[in-house]
């Protein structure tokens, strides 16, 4: 049999990313653990303020010199407690559960690396964080769990950068359960809150490369990062056809989730599930860039459902969830939009062109006030030199 040859698509734009000062980092993989590094901790970054209930909290790493750090498996965790305004246990009584990833309790998170922002910021990043979840992994303790500090990067990160995390509590209404009242009365306590980073120590030779590289020859760290943008639209009760042009003012996605919720749900609410996103009555869905659909549109659960494992890669493996509790839980529309597979090489689509458009068709009118939800996933380029401010190749 034959091989057919490749066939290029002139009319997609693509970009070659220089791998930059990256070269000593790819070393890490290809050689044993014990022969690359010499030393191993566990960097713990303590929250401030020390107030168990504050509004906001901010974790700083402060610039060392001693290695590399995994941000990939980064961590949080706190001692989590319900207490009264007069920092009282709750009694029995109370009707106040909570039940949720330790992830998800924050409204707003905020990434700085070396007092640059990397991160797009929403007041809705609780529910950023749980699609993320649905789609990658499984489901950890409430009390201690991974962080996305960097993008889900997935190359190690000199300890010399500073990086700053702050994160903003999440609404009482969206992550207190139980007799309105007594939630109201119920205030959520972190105790012990801390993010702790892997981190190693190279060898002699290559700490000296690294640093030759970095400080006397000013050359980047180059990092192929993942960023999201959160756009909800507001849907009227009765409407059966949404038509939504530009989603993202120009810039295009890998990849768009799409789901419908309810507008009590969306500004929260103490006795319905903030995570319950329920498949909508489909008749038709479908997203355009510039003028033309990209397949497969999809008219009912079963071919989004379909569409979804072949997204995910899950052909052959097993799904998070069944299609029955993808019916009447986890109802997510996802659309790949990237040309290549490749996903976190050195050739990546062109992000910034492409008008992205949605039209949305229901068999049957809506029954209340929703919010039609996109989550736009951007691929994006950070680089980082030895004590300069970050900087992102595209700005969505």
């Amino acid at each position: 049999m034959s091989k057919r040859a490749r066939q290029d698509n002139p009319d997609e734009p693509v970009e070659v990313h220089d791998s930059g000062f990256m070269t000593p980092m790819i070393m890490f993989p290809t050689f044993p653990h014990n022969d690359t590094f010499v030393d191993n901790r566990t960097l713990q970054v303590n929250a401030t303020p020390v107030d168990s209930n504050a509004d906001v909290y901010t974790f700083i790493h402060h610039k060392q010199e001693y290695g590399i750090m995994n941000l990939q498996d980064a961590t949080i965790s706190a001692t989590i407690s319900l207490k009264d305004r007069n920092n009282n246990d709750l009694a029995n009584d109370q009707n106040v559960s909570l039940n949720m990833l330790l992830r998800m309790f924050w409204k707003t998170k905020e990434i700085l690396i070396n007092d640059q922002r990397i991160n797009s910021v929403t007041s809705q990043e609780n529910e950023l964080v749980y699609i993320s979840h649905l789609l990658r992994e499984t489901t950890p303790l409430e009390c201690y769990d991974s962080i996305d500090i960097m993008g889900d990067n997935k190359r190690f990160v000199p300890t010399s950068f500073e990086i700053k995390v702050i994160l903003q509590h999440l609404e009482k209404n969206k992550c207190l359960f139980g007799a309105d009242a007594q939630c109201q009365a119920a205030f959520i306590h972190y105790d012990n809150l801390q993010i702790r980073i892997p981190a190693m120590k190279p060898k002699l030779q290559l700490t000296q490369a690294i640093n030759q590289t970095m400080i006397q020859n000013g050359e980047e760290c180059k990092y192929y990062i993942t960023s999201y943008r959160y756009v909800p639209t507001p849907v009227a009760a009765g409407t059966s056809r949404t038509i939504l042009n530009d989603i993202f003012a120009g810039s295009r996605p890998s990849r768009v989730m799409t789901y419908l919720r309810t507008q009590t749900c969306y500004n929260g609410s103490h006795i319905l599930d903030p995570i319950l996103i329920p498949f909508p009555n489909l008749e038709f869905f479908g997203i355009k860039i510039n003028d033309a659909y990209v397949n497969p549109c999809v008219e009912n659960s079963c071919e989004a459902y379909t569409n979804l494992r072949r997204v995910l890669n899950r052909c052959y493996d097993e799904m998070p969830f069944s299609h029955a509790d993808y019916q009447t839980s986890y109802g997510i529309i996802v659309t790949d939009l990237s040309p290549n597979k490749d996903s976190y090489n050195q050739v990546l689509p062109n992000s910034t062109s492409g008008v992205v458009s949605l039209e949305m068709r229901l068999s049957q009118n809506l029954t209340a006030n929703s919010q039609l939800i996109n989550i736009g996933e951007f691929r994006n380029q950070l680089s980082v030199g030895y004590q300069m401010q970050a900087r992102l190749k595209y700005d969505f």
